[in-house]
């Protein structure tokens, strides 16, 4: 038997899981790619603001793409913009499948979803405006199958110091 003062807390106990998953997201942006192409001049914006410098972020890229992309990887050119002005650009190729065709992350029908990290310990030297646009950077005009590309940046902790 249960007495009645005990009603809350279990009601609490049930609750608990659903609000203490992913609370410390501090930035996610999902861009679909309607036509299921991407096109060379299609890039893909996203920002966030940091505001506290002596946090560790991990940054996370998930991409949905069908069943039919025809390749094995997808190449990424990533143009990260600083607080102040600056600039670094780099080429990422992302393995969506292993060397025998097998699909990375999780499928779903004709869809899948592979989230990978881009970085595990990112620190911020300056706190402001962050922006990371993404163009693909196949050698074709368009890719095929790719549904959307999201960006997560989860808050890790405070720098530990040695």
């Amino acid at each position: 038997m249960i007495h009645r003062f005990s009603y809350p807390c279990y009601f609490l106990f049930i609750l608990i899981p659903f609000f203490s998953c992913e609370d410390n997201v501090v930035f996610e942006k999902k861009i679909k790619l309607s036509s299921g192409k991407w096109y060379y001049q299609d890039t893909l914006e996203y920002k966030w603001e940091i505001k506290d410098t002596s946090r560790e972020y991990k940054l996370l890229m998930l991409v949905e793409h069908d069943t039919e992309y025809p390749y094995q990887n997808i190449y990424f050119k990533i143009h990260t913009h600083f607080p102040r002005d600056s600039t670094k650009e780099q080429v990422l190729s992302v393995d969506l499948a292993d060397h025998t065709g097998k699909w990375y992350g999780k499928c779903y029908g004709s869809r899948c979803k592979v989230e990978f990290t881009l970085q595990e310990k990112v620190l911020f030297a300056q706190s402001g405006n962050y922006q990371i646009q993404m163009e693909q950077y196949m050698r074709t005009d368009s890719v095929a199958h790719i549904r959307s590309i999201a960006l997560r940046l989860l808050d890790t902790g405070t720098l530990q110091e040695i």
